[in-house]
């Protein structure tokens, strides 16, 4: 999704990225809104666990979705 968001990214937007099917819609941000992108610097273990977690949760955000 970071190189997505970087070719697809628009000034004062949000940006929704779908990937099934691919398809994004944008929408404008308040012109209050400030949004910070930061390093944490945490490591994230590539474990064959943890990329099931991964993987696992565009299924449940999409059933959350339709609830």
């Amino acid at each position: 999704m970071d190189q997505a968001i970087s070719l697809l990214g628009r000034s004062g937007h949000a940006v929704k990225i779908d990937f099934f099917p691919l398809r994004t819609r944008t929408a404008p941000l308040a012109h209050n809104y400030t949004i910070v992108v930061a390093n944490s610097t945490v490591m994230a273990a590539k474990t064959a666990k943890a990329l099931d977690k991964y993987n696992r949760r565009p299924i449940e955000c999409r059933l959350a979705a339709a609830v």
